[in-house]
């Protein structure tokens, strides 16, 4: 049994493409298409995996992960949700990082701004 619909496949699409608008692309670094591999959450962070390489532009201390931050994030229930949508369907995924956030000093990691997901089949 399916758990996730079409339609919804559809939706979370759609959401997603409304999150990364093309002045935020301007105003980010994008990473290569790849997929979500793992998702760790914990203490106010979300850490996503990835497939691809995690692109670094801001020289964070630590690289090895991205970092998805709920304080001061309007927006991360809708990235929150983007990511597990990815993951949930293997879908191609890529980040718009800009800034570094995490829960101390030197544990800084690349900060997700935007997410798109193509999980048209």
């Amino acid at each position: 049994m399916q758990i996730i619909t079409k339609r919804s496949q559809v939706l979370f699409t759609l959401v997603s493409v409304l999150l990364v608008p093309i002045e935020t692309l301007a105003s980010c670094s994008v990473s290569d298409w790849g997929k979500v591999t793992n998702i760790n959450v914990g203490g106010g962070f979300v850490f996503v995996s990835f497939n691809q390489t995690i692109i670094n532009p801001d020289n964070c201390s630590q690289d090895n992960v991205f970092m998805l931050e709920k304080s001061g994030n309007i927006h991360f229930d809708e990235v929150y949700s983007a990511v597990l949508h990815a993951q949930a369907l293997d879908a191609d995924t890529r980040f718009c990082v800009s800034g570094c956030s995490g829960p101390g000093p030197g544990l800084d990691r690349p900060h997700i701004s935007s997410i798109h997901v193509d999980s048209a089949d």
